[in-house]
């Protein structure tokens, strides 16, 4: 099965103000990205869902890694030991990230 063809994580959210009324539009984008190219916008995500709803789309490439991984291991074992608590801070990275936990 061959990868999907998404741009590739890390992404971020990125909020912006606009004057002292609570409009803030927000870009998602790709981290590491040096031009700050925009994957996707949102409109207004002056609402907690809709904050949330960003972030959980912002983790979307490391939740999708996180998971093939335990898949992978799953269906087909290693032959050597199981570095379980690796694929554990994966998916505990992917899943604070979403929920927007700074520690």
């Amino acid at each position: 099965m061959s990868e999907p063809q998404w741009t590739p994580g890390p992404w971020r959210v990125q909020w912006v103000q606009l004057g002292d009324n609570d409009r803030r539009p927000g870009w998602l984008t790709q981290a590491d990205d040096p031009y700050g190219r925009i994957i996707s916008g949102f409109a207004n995500p002056a609402t907690v869902e809709a904050a949330a709803n960003a972030r959980l789309i912002a983790a979307a490439p490391e939740l999708y890694a996180a998971l093939s991984e335990m898949l992978r291991w799953l269906a087909q074992p290693p032959s050597g030991p199981i570095n379980v608590a690796h694929v554990k801070e994966r998916a505990e990275a992917a899943l604070a990230k979403a929920r927007g936990d700074r520690s």
